[in-house]
């Protein structure tokens, strides 16, 4: 008897050991990447001042207004003779979290940055281009070189795609060249903050805020992570504040969006359609969620968040060479696309033995752990 349709299990790609490896190649792709000598000449550095000081920048732009706020109502406070400091730092720590943890404001800012410099885009190249070196010195006779054969193909927005143009972005932001990326990325945030922002309104609904919160929960991960994973979820949205539980969502929405922005410069070159970017990604979405996780936490480094994030797309250089072969060349890849939607190495990755024949070997602790008894549990 078949099961219910409401009852569901993990994806293939979705799994414990997939989440701990993509986890951990959040700091062992930052440490490979770090290895680059390119990355430490003066030219690099002279970057990472300017990404230090837009960070400072931001920082800025995040605090003054709450500071501003507070300090307003504290002097009307003051002038009318009426003691409400209990309830203006109960409203200052009310709009805080909802500019870190609904709008998430300080991500969207730092990942924003990649679309007016050309820094980010050229690490990921850097990167790739080390990676392949490392990897010829140990197999001199292999053709998966990846950053010669992406360079043949141009950056372009997905032609393919067959997703509308998202005009209203356009108008709102009042650019004359804009790229489609990142219309697509605006677009993109102000739908997850209206999400967000609503899950937070109807959180706080007594008696009723918490069920729907939690329900919604259920039927958000259920398709994701199965049916147990979605109950446990759903269990705990009834237990922890409420708070909590958006903190939760918004941080799996946000890690989400952040693996996908880091890969810009792979999709912006090769021809997937939107079909089969989303077959792509579910295909590899727990490696994909331990990375975007670890990379989401660190970002909020206070004064060296664009710092990291460059470091993240350094590093998921690293991640593409781990979850997806290197592209034939441009007049061979009309199917080539489709074949990608289909992780062939994921026990190799998740195992950890295509980390230890990569070039580097396990220079770092932890670089390579054997995980065959958790792969075959989630099988």
């Amino acid at each position: 008897m078949p099961s219910p349709i409401f009852i569901s299990r993990p994806s293939a790609g979705f799994s414990l050991a997939a989440i701990i490896r993509g986890f951990q190649l959040t700091f062992l792709g930052a440490y490979r990447a770090l290895m680059n000598r390119k990355l430490w000449r003066g030219a690099y550095f002279k970057k990472a001042l300017v990404a230090i000081i837009f960070s400072v920048i931001i920082n800025i732009l995040l605090w003054l207004p709450l500071l501003l706020i507070k300090h307003t109502l504290l002097f009307a406070a003051y002038i009318f003779g009426s003691s409400q400091g209990g309830k203006i730092d109960n409203i200052v720590s009310t709009l805080k979290f909802m500019q870190t943890h609904v709008f998430n404001l300080g991500p969207f800012l730092i990942q924003a940055y990649r679309y007016f410099r050309p820094e980010v885009d050229e690490m990921f190249f850097s990167s790739l281009e080390f990676i392949d070196s490392v990897y010829l010195s140990k197999h001199p006779n292999t053709d998966r070189l990846y950053s010669p054969a992406l360079k043949k193909y141009s950056s372009r927005s997905e032609i393919a795609s067959g997703k509308k143009g998202n005009h209203w972005v356009r108008k709102l932001v009042g650019l004359n060249v804009t790229s489609e990326g990142f219309v697509g990325f605006l677009h993109s945030y102000f739908k997850r903050s209206l999400m967000s922002f609503a899950i937070y309104s109807v959180a706080n609904i007594p008696f009723f805020g918490p069920i729907a919160v939690s329900a919604y929960s259920f039927y958000n991960f259920n398709k994701e992570v199965g049916t147990i994973a979605a109950l446990f979820v759903f269990s705990m949205g009834l237990i922890v504040p409420q708070r909590w539980l958006v903190i939760f969502l918004t941080g799996y929405w946000g890690s989400r969006s952040l693996v996908r922005e880091l890969l810009t410069p792979y999709f912006s070159r090769l021809l997937f359609t939107r079909s089969e970017k989303e077959k792509w990604f579910k295909a590899r979405q727990g490696i994909m969620f331990g990375f975007g996780v670890g990379f989401y936490l660190l970002l909020r480094i206070p004064f060296v968040g664009i710092v990291i994030y460059g470091l993240a797309e350094a590093s998921s250089a690293y991640l593409i060479t781990k979850v997806t072969d290197p592209p034939p060349a441009p007049a061979l890849a009309v199917h080539w696309a489709e074949t990608q939607t289909v992780w062939t190495r994921q026990n190799e990755v998740i195992s950890g033995s295509d980390l230890v024949d990569d070039g580097f070997g396990a220079a770092m602790i932890g670089s390579w752990v054997n995980s065959e008894k958790i792969v075959s549990k989630n099988r």
